[in-house]
Order: structure tokens, then sequence, then C-alpha cells
């Protein structure tokens, strides 16, 4: 957070997480794709690559490389999380945070300082932004996305997950000033549209394997 200067790019950025699930799934759970998320795969890496190009986005070069690794890491969470069974929503928030704490705590503790100053001096404006992620974030957003994907099916929820970049991008026009040129704009519309293509392939995928379990 501390390095992104550019909202944008980091919205779409993260984004990565679907094309690397997808190649995370293949290697590991050995799942077999066709060719519409293969070209979803590609579109998506292409899409990347022409912001990449893009002069806009080597000012912010340091921070999408570390959102890119962190989709890669969040896929690989994907991936596990798949294989966790008879765990609720909640709950699977609740052992994330269990766990993480420690792991955070001695992170803070090994690479930052003056740890007591620091929290004695936090104003309205700190305290809002982490109640806003805690609350608004953590357990009204990914709750209520959890308790949709069990009431709805994955391929009618799937496109509005292609909001968030959209409102990412949004924000840092109007809130930051940020510039945006055409290559950028190109190279996020066929990010988005490769992630779409593997998110809806995918969900009907799952909707498929479904129909087949419960007609056996």
């Amino acid at each position: 957070m501390n390095v992104a200067g550019g909202v944008a790019a980091v919205a779409i950025t993260i984004q990565l997480v679907a094309p690397f699930s997808l190649i995370l799934a293949i290697i590991f759970l050995k799942e077999t794709i066709r060719w519409k998320r293969i070209l979803g795969l590609i579109l998506a890496f292409v899409g990347v690559m022409l912001m990449g190009f893009d002069p806009i986005v080597f000012d912010y070069l340091t921070s999408a490389s570390l959102v890119a690794g962190a989709a890669l890491f969040m896929a690989a969470g994907v991936i596990l999380m798949r294989q966790a069974t008879g765990i609720g929503a909640m709950q699977m928030q609740a052992w994330i945070a269990l766990i993480s704490f420690p792991i955070l705590f001695v992170f803070s503790y090994a690479f930052e300082d003056d740890h007591l100053s620091q929290l004695l001096t936090l104003n309205l404006r700190h305290v809002a932004a982490l109640l806003f992620t805690v609350v608004a974030t953590t357990i009204v957003a990914h709750g209520s996305w959890y308790y949709l994907l069990q009431k709805y099916p994955v391929s009618v929820l799937t496109p509005y997950g292609l909001l968030a970049p959209l409102f990412g991008v949004g924000f840092g026009l109007v809130l930051f000033d940020e510039p945006v040129t055409w290559r950028f704009i190109v190279g996020g519309a066929v990010t988005l549209a490769g992630v779409f293509i593997i998110n809806l392939r995918s969900a009907e995928k799952l909707k498929k394997n479904a129909q087949v379990s419960a007609d056996a």
C-alpha cells in the first residue's frame, strides 16, 4: 500500500488471481481446460503486458509487481480453499485471521519501528480506514459475497466481480486524478475480458459437475 502510487493499475493487476488460479488448478489438481479458457488465459496476460508497456505503469512498476505476486499467492490460497470442506464462510475468515495474526506480528516487529508511538498518534482517518477494512470489506462485503454464492448460481454472480476493478479505476480518476491513456484502457479491457471468460467458463463447468452429481 505504501508504494502503490496508482490505484487503477493495481485494481486491474489483482485480477490475475483468476488466470493464476486456473494455471495452479491445472498443475496441482490435474484440471483440464478447453480452448475458451485457454483464450481467457492468453487475453488476461496479454492485457497486463499491454498495460506494462504504458509509461503510466512504469511509474508504479514496483507496486504492480508486488500486486501480481500477491495475486499468485491468493490463487494458491484459492486452490487450498477448494479442498477445504465443511467450513462456513465466517469460520474460514476467522481461521485466516487467527493464523495470519502471529505471522503479521512477526513481520511488523522485524521491519517496522516505533509501534507504540504510532498507535498513540493514530488519527480519525487512520481509524476510519481500519474500521472500513474490517467491517465493510471483510465482514459485510466478503460475508455477503459468500452468502450470495450459496444462494445463486456462480455464473450469475461472476460478471459482478468485474465491477471491482472498474470501481478502482473510477475512484483513481475521480479521487486521485490519475492519468489514463488509450494503451492502459485497451490493456485493462483485454485483461478483464480474459478474466470474464475464465470465470464464466469455470462457473459453467461447476454447474455442469453439480448437475451430474445430482443426477447420479
